[in-house]
């Protein structure tokens, strides 16, 4: 996967469910790893997360929630963090994506 059909991805999988605290859960609340069928909301890693998760997909994340390196987990769980605020990262992300592309 590119990077930008990762974020595009990640903004599908967060739009239909976000979480906090757990890369990824299923519809009851249970932990499961962030690919598996059974999870139906995503926190941002774990919406991200593939096996070919490239360093720009982060770099571009890092970049859009100006945050420093190792802190977006705790930026995504962050007790007044919205869904909203989410996917308007994930929103510039996409668009820095494109932007480099076109360099």
């Amino acid at each position: 996967m590119t990077p930008l059909q990762i974020l595009q991805r990640a903004r599908k999988r967060i739009s239909k469910g976000w979480c906090k605290g757990h890369y990824a859960l299923t519809s009851e609340g249970v932990y499961v790893q962030s690919d598996s069928k059974r999870a139906t909301r995503w926190c941002l890693i774990g919406a991200t997360h593939t096996e070919d998760m490239q360093k720009t997909v982060y770099d571009l994340l890092l970049k859009s929630a100006h945050v420093e390196p190792g802190l977006l987990t705790r930026w995504n769980d962050a007790p007044r963090r919205t869904k909203k605020q989410v996917l308007a990262v994930i929103d510039k992300a996409i668009a820095l994506c494109k932007r480099e592309a076109r360099k």
